[in-house]
Formats: C-alpha cells, sequence, structure tokens
C-alpha cells in the first residue's frame, strides 16, 4: 500500500475516533449514583434485610435524632446502616422501606462512586449546577463561629442530594423523587 493510502486510512481511523460517542457510562455498575434510584447494587426499593443478602451484616447502626452532627441539624429521625466494605450508609425507619441511600466519607473507595454525568466527590459546585441546575433546597447543615461551611443540596424533582462542603462535593445520597420533606426540614 502507498504511504498517501496508509496516510489517508490513518486520518479517516482518526477521525472516526474522534467522533466516536463516548459510552453511556465510564462507570462500573457497582460504583454508579443513580438520583431517585440506587447507589451502587442498593435500590431505594430493597429492605434492609435484602442490603443483608448483598453485603452481609452492617458494619455498624445509629439510631440518629434531629440535630446530630453527623446527618446535618436539617436531617428527620431515621435508622443509619453502615456497610464499610462499600462505603455506603442507609437510612430507614422500619427496616423495609429505604428512605435513603449515602455514601460513607470515611471509606477512601466512596471515592470511586459518580452519577453517569461525572458527579462525584471533590467535583466543584459549580459542576453539579451546570449538570443538574439550581437545587429544590438548600439547608445549612455545619456552621463554624457563625460561618456556613456546609450545605445539603436537595434536588427533590429527580432524587438527588449532596453535601457541598467549603464548595465541593463532600459526599451524595439518593430518595424517592419528590419524598425529600419525608427525610429533611427545609
Amino acid at each position: 500500500m502507498d504511504p498517501a493510502a496508509m496516510k489517508r486510512i490513518s486520518l479517516f481511523i482518526l477521525i472516526l475516533l474522534i467522533l466516536a460517542p463516548p459510552a453511556i457510562s465510564q462507570v462500573p455498575d457497582d460504583l454508579l449514583i443513580v438520583p431517585g434510584q440506587r447507589i451502587g447494587r442498593v435500590k431505594l426499593d430493597s429492605s434492609i434485610d435484602e442490603v443483608i443478602q448483598l453485603y452481609g451484616n452492617p458494619s455498624s447502626t445509629y439510631e440518629t435524632s434531629a440535630g446530630l452532627l453527623l446527618q446535618g441539624n436539617d436531617a428527620l429521625l431515621v435508622t443509619l446502616y453502615y456497610w464499610n466494605s462499600v462505603a455506603l450508609k442507609v437510612a430507614t425507619r422500619d427496616r423495609v422501606k429505604i428512605e435513603y441511600i449515602f455514601l460513607d466519607v470515611t471509606v477512601p473507595l466512596m471515592r470511586g462512586y459518580k452519577t453517569e454525568q461525572g458527579i462525584a466527590r471533590g467535583v466543584p459546585r459549580q459542576v453539579v449546577e451546570r449538570v443538574y441546575g439550581q437545587p429544590t433546597a438548600r439547608t445549612v447543615t455545619l456552621v463554624l463561629q457563625g460561618t456556613p461551611l456546609q450545605e445539603r443540596w436537595i434536588y427533590d424533582r429527580i432524587g438527588l442530594w449532596l453535601s457541598i462542603l467549603v464548595g465541593d462535593v463532600y459526599t451524595l445520597g439518593v430518595f424517592r423523587p419528590g419524598e425529600a420533606k419525608n427525610n429533611w426540614k427545609f
């Protein structure tokens, strides 16, 4: 094959690679956050017993109350189940209905989770706004010497909440669309 034909073929292949659409999701399914539905393999329509079947007994369980720093002063009463092996926390009131699922910031694995749009820990809040628009509600969850440091951004229509700490995503969670007021005061 002559050099000119080789160059044309190489150029054609390069153009195809550049123009080819990216895969729908670059995130492994076990690390995918789907607003209003699931985080990884844990779905909102699962029960606590079904999550135990997936991952074994929880690493720990906590009864929370409104005002607890862990959840922010806007959170309503739930029981939290932690699975450190997969960096997940699951909130329920009755072990049957999962109210919301969120990522455990103390477990390094949580940094691998992201939405199909690439929203993950460390993403600047401006990127979140560009992707999802303005949140339904913003609540202050951490104040230091009168200065708000952490906010919860709630996207009620799609079932996504984010904790924004000093301008960047700190953690993410999912809940059933339209049910934010069942979980947070705003």
